[in-house]
């Protein structure tokens, strides 16, 4: 849970005393959940959602809200920040939503509750004032991502990281993000347009490189890092600087890691990156048709594709495979023809949405 964790940080940072649950990593029952929050006693409850658990997440943050009485609670994530009047509006008893990313936004909400300000002046918050929704406007987007704290050091203070795991990655893992916002405009990717924007903000090489060792030191037989940026590649030249300085420390034999990259990568990038200690790329093929990529506006050709693939394979680097079917365009020819497309790109594993 990235974003939980990072606002965790920060509110420590900011002298908070923090408690994070990931009640579905635990298999953890509503009534467990809720016995943690009463003992805890929170003055502020922040729920993520998602929009396929929206019902169940509302329903949560209102028995949040029923147990403890006083408490504040609101509720984050992409499906509240495209649509916070309407999950407002599903639950007399949520207090707020926060809209988009939250990290300093939950660290003022909270400093307000401690009498340091009012909840208007908190920006990128919608809430309920003398019986209406007001949104306060919007928070401008964190440049200097090296002043928070390392997202590891939360998972190292509150969470079990052997309860995570990703399929094509060696197991134990932990993910971590080193930039946030995409420079594309697929049209589909609904973090960019509702979270972090269009706008590629980059933690330094330094910052990243410093939290791979972090991780190799803290979590006792980890084996693999994830980078989950939304297009770690899109920059070459970090990327290189990035493996450069993994390779100076060592840290390339101690550690494998992935990351998601972009269909046109150069291939000497790849062969630095296998060096560097990467074992994985997780290209968006999505489809097989031209018409439908640009409808999509994803920018790439389906030529890509396979050069993408004989350029990983040489470089010896495996290859989770991204397909997309249903988009504008899209027919049961085409889907079939996609299918085929995969077949043939011949990926170490693929997965469809």
């Amino acid at each position: 849970p990235f974003w939980l964790a990072y606002a965790a940080g920060v509110l420590e940072d900011d002298g908070f005393d923090v408690r994070l649950i990931d009640a579905c990593a635990t298999l953890s029952s509503k009534e467990e959940v809720l016995a943690q929050i009463e003992e805890f006693a929170p003055r502020l409850v922040v729920v993520d959602t998602s929009t396929p658990s929206i019902y169940n997440d509302v329903e949560i943050a209102g028995a949040v809200k029923r147990s403890l009485g006083d408490a504040a609670v609101f509720v984050v994530g992409t499906h509240p920040s495209a649509l916070p009047s309407q999950v407002l509006g599903m639950s007399e008893w949520i207090d707020g939503v926060c809209l988009g990313e939250y990290d300093h936004t939950v660290r003022d909400i909270a400093r307000c509750i401690e009498g340091k300000g009012k909840m208007e002046s908190v920006p990128g918050i919608c809430v309920r004032k003398d019986g209406a929704l007001v949104t306060t406007g919007i928070r401008e987007k964190i440049d200097d991502l090296d002043s928070l704290p390392f997202v590891s050091r939360v998972y190292k203070d509150h969470l079990n990281y052997k309860d995570y795991f990703f399929s094509a990655a060696e197991y134990p893992m932990v993910m971590i993000i080193t930039g946030r916002g995409c420079p594309f405009k697929c049209f589909y990717c609904v973090y960019p347009q509702v979270f972090h924007g269009n706008r590629y903000r980059l933690r330094s090489p330094a910052n990243v490189v410093d939290e791979f060792e972090y991780i190799v030191n803290a979590f006792p037989g980890i084996r693999s890092i994830g980078v989950e940026d939304d297009t770690f590649t899109a920059y070459p030249k970090r990327v290189v600087e990035i493996c450069r300085m993994i390779i100076d420390r060592g840290l390339h034999r101690r550690i494998t890691w992935w990351a998601n990259a972009r269909v046109n990568l150069e291939p000497d990038v790849m062969k630095l990156m296998k060096k560097a200690g990467c074992r994985l790329l997780i290209p968006g093929f999505e489809s097989s048709r031209q018409d439908i990529l640009d409808n999509i506006r994803k920018g790439t050709k389906v030529s890509d594709a396979f050069v993408f693939m004989k350029n990983a394979n040489r470089a010896g680097l495996l290859v989770h495979g991204c397909f997309m079917v249903g988009n504008p365009g899209e027919t049961k020819e085409s889907m079939e023809e996609t299918l085929r497309f995969a077949i043939r790109l011949n990926c170490d594993t693929a997965q469809f949405f």
